[in-house]
């Protein structure tokens, strides 16, 4: 695997450039103004009653501008995006894991025995079920792996809250503030909750925010996974619905042994002696 990117202490960072490349990063940033300019200039004219309607076609290109002037200017600078590295670091746990796939093809020399495939797929389940209590949430209801997929059920119930409550490094938390740190944390990623019992318990709004929230966990962690199915609820006199549990689908199956490896390097791999499995 590439060497870790490491980045000086706050405040220390400095960009030198010789006069082309000063000259060529005010170029990239005049470029980024103008398209910038263009696409207000079509948001104005296009504003009506109902909003705006364009097609897509009348923006992609100062989009495109933006994106290569952008990147360019940050090749430039010698500025890596935080989007290049998370990239860069799944590429390379890609890579790796196909490597090991590949091993083990060779070693077994394709003929792999049920028991080593049950066995697989028991720490894929592990790896899942650790990946969502790592999201905040209680559990998952099951894993089915199937020919061109894996679906998964997730529940967005609140977690068990007594372990935290009762923890000898949390003595300081007084009944009930772990869960209000829980839904902090829940509606600092973009969740929207509701409560129909004085807060003791926190449900998921079925609403924009929320599905935006979950898309991001889903697919910052599995670029092919999407939502088939959603589960919704109403809750006491709340107008509108509660998301119980979603169902999603997984295209790439090594989308889930990249976690895995992820899970290891990580310390939480109970398989390997170390972690909490949580």
């Amino acid at each position: 695997m590439p060497p870790a990117l490491r980045f000086p202490a706050s405040g220390t960072e400095h960009v030198v450039l010789d006069k082309k490349s000063s000259l060529a990063a005010i170029k990239h940033i005049k470029e980024c103004r103008q398209a910038l300019v263009f696409l207000q200039g079509q948001l104005e004219v296009s504003q009506g009653d109902g909003g705006v309607n364009l097609l897509l076609d009348d923006l992609s290109p100062a989009l495109n501008v933006m994106e290569y002037e952008w990147a360019s200017l940050a090749e430039v600078l010698s500025v890596p995006s935080a989007i290049e590295r998370k990239v860069a670091e799944r590429s390379a746990a890609l890579r790796e894991a196909n490597m090991k796939i590949r091993v083990l093809e060779e070693k077994f020399g394709g003929a792999i025995t049920g028991e080593q495939v049950q066995c697989a797929l028991h720490n894929a389940s592990n790896a899942l079920t650790r990946w969502w209590a790592s999201c905040g949430f209680a559990y998952i209801s099951s894993v089915k792996f199937g020919q061109y997929a894996c679906d998964v059920e997730l529940s967005l119930s609140i977690p068990e809250m007594g372990p935290w409550e009762n923890a000898e490094d949390n003595e300081r938390l007084a009944p009930g503030q772990a869960t209000v740190l829980w839904a902090e944390s829940m509606q600092q990623r973009g969740f929207v909750l509701m409560s129909d019992d004085g807060g003791r318990d926190r449900y998921v709004v079925d609403c924009d925010a929320s599905s935006a929230a979950l898309e991001n966990i889903i697919k910052s962690s599995f670029p092919s996974g999407q939502i088939r199915e959603r589960k919704t609820v109403r809750r006491g006199c709340f107008p509108g619905l509660c998301l119980n549990g979603v169902v999603i689908s997984i295209r790439s199956i090594e989308d889930i042994w990249v976690l895995m490896d992820q899970q290891k390097q990580s310390g939480n791999d109970p398989v390997a002696g170390k972690g909490d499995g949580v």
